[in-house]
Parts: structure tokens; sequence; C-alpha cells
């Protein structure tokens, strides 16, 4: 079971820890990569890189998110999200768009969480 963790914020949303598989690439370049952790809010996440992103990227990511909607169905949240903080093995950005998209069992149950 995932299990969100509600952590102290500086600011004024509350943000929350999601041990979550998630992939990433810049838009209209030819950079991706993983990563395992998303911390997020409402406006903004913190995610683990495999390699070092520049403030001003355009993400696109995709989060495997834990629920599902019946037991050959479960979701995918993407998220368009511009970098604003960087450092090696770690990113920060803001987030300008969402929706979740589906994956079914198959998909689901043929990739580990480097592969999706």
């Amino acid at each position: 079971m995932i299990e969100a963790i509600l952590l102290e914020n500086a600011g004024s949303r509350k943000r929350y820890s999601f041990p979550l598989a998630l992939t990433y690439r810049a838009i209209g370049k030819r950079e991706d990569g993983a990563g395992t952790k998303a911390d997020m809010s409402g406006a903004r996440i913190r995610i683990t890189t495999s390699r070092e992103l520049r403030c001003g990227d355009l993400l696109e990511l995709a989060l495997l998110w834990p629920a599902r909607l019946n037991p050959n169905v479960g979701p995918k949240l993407v998220l368009k999200a511009l970098v604003v903080r960087s450092r090696p093995g770690e990113a920060a950005a803001k987030i300008t768009g969402h929706q979740f998209r589906t994956l079914d069992r198959q998909w689901w149950g043929s990739r580990t969480s480097e592969q999706f």
C-alpha cells in the first residue's frame, strides 16, 4: 500500500510525499529520465532525477498512480511543469497542467517502474 506523508511547508500550501515511480522528458529536447519519489502540492512538485535538469526546462512528468479504477485498469498522472530549481539528483518545478490517463493491466504488469 502506498502511503502519502504530509510534509511541513514554509509556504501556505500543504505538500505531500508520494513514493511513486515516475518518468520525465524535457519538452522540445531529447532528454528524458526516471525518478522514484515526488513531493507535491497543488502547485509545485519536487522529484528525484536521473540527470540534472536546467531551470526553465518544460517537463512532461508521468507518475504511476497507486489507485486502480478496477482490477484491470490503473491511472497514470501526467503533469506539465516548469523547472524552477535544480541540483544533481533533484529538481523542483511549478505545475502548469495535469491530466489522468489510463493504463490497462497488461501494460501495467509488464513493466517495472524504470520502464514506463
